[in-house]
């Protein structure tokens, strides 16, 4: 049997996910229902849950945004790309029959060198593609609500110290005029982003999406980035990467990622 007094937070979030034995989580059952601040505990879990089941259902049938088309896929390029497949297939198709060979025979060679020919995008390039996307669909002018506003904000600050080992809190960026709009929790591809959104009257909006940081991910101090018409500086405290980001390009970009990184290298000590 388990001893209730070795029962972790850890523990309560497994129990409240479905995970343990029968045993296991009859003891813990007894340790909830005798421990009110583990009682409270599994609440805030089970919160936590709900929350992220039903995450992006608010955007799922929402159209792209028209900023966040020219990010991914800018129309010129389309243009390019339809053209030329056009041109090729009328230049081409007499070709059909050793193209199809060439094509058995490609497969075949393919197959054997699958691992050495897949093309990945770099790490930086990752987070730049999930970062701006977030950027594009929630600071929108469709003016979606955020996912944790002030009223819920404790359930957001669980799933950070799950997620995390702590606590990360937004940033003050009050010196520039900015106020804090709200936060989400964002599925990546291989982790769980973070997403703060910033706002002040008559200006660009600000974003912060931060995520966990390997110690052999290739994230230098701070990196100015340039992508479409966004402008974003990466930087790193610790474990964690910060993407900061606004839509114009603007001279005061530099000075808020002082704000921010100074902001976390004394809140994450």
């Amino acid at each position: 049997m388990t001893d209730r007094e070795k029962i972790t937070t850890e523990d309560v979030s497994a129990y409240v996910d479905g995970r343990g034995s029968r045993e296991w989580r009859t003891e813990v059952a007894a340790h909830l229902q005798s421990n009110p601040a583990a009682s409270a505990d599994a609440d805030m879990y089970r919160r936590l849950n709900e929350e992220l089941r039903e995450l992006g259902r608010e955007v799922l049938y929402q159209p792209v945004p028209d900023r966040l088309r020219q990010i991914v896929a800018p129309p010129a390029k389309l243009s390019r790309l339809k053209s030329w497949l056009q041109g090729g297939f009328e230049t081409w198709s007499w070709r059909v029959v050793p193209a199809a060979l060439s094509l058995v025979i490609g497969l075949g060679a393919g197959w054997y060198l699958r691992d050495e020919m897949i093309i990945r995008p770099s790490y930086v390039d990752s987070i730049l593609t999930q970062s701006t996307y977030a950027f594009g669909v929630f600071t929108s002018d469709r003016d979606l609500p955020a996912q944790f506003g002030s009223e819920n904000f404790d359930v957001f600050n669980g799933w950070a110290s799950r997620t995390f080992g702590r606590e990360i809190p937004p940033p003050d960026l009050s010196p520039a005029g900015y106020s804090f709009s709200g936060s989400r929790i964002l599925p990546a591809s291989g982790y769980t982003a973070g997403f703060y959104q910033f706002s002040r009257e008559s200006a660009p909006d600000y974003a912060i999406y931060f995520w966990p940081v390997g110690s052999s991910d290739a994230i230098r101090d701070v990196m100015a980035i340039q992508r479409g018409d966004m402008d974003i500086r990466i930087l790193r405290v610790g474990q964690i990467g910060f993407a900061l980001m606004t839509q114009s390009r603007t001279d005061t970009l530099d000075d808020m990622a002082k704000l921010v990184t100074t902001f976390y290298r004394e809140t994450l000590k």
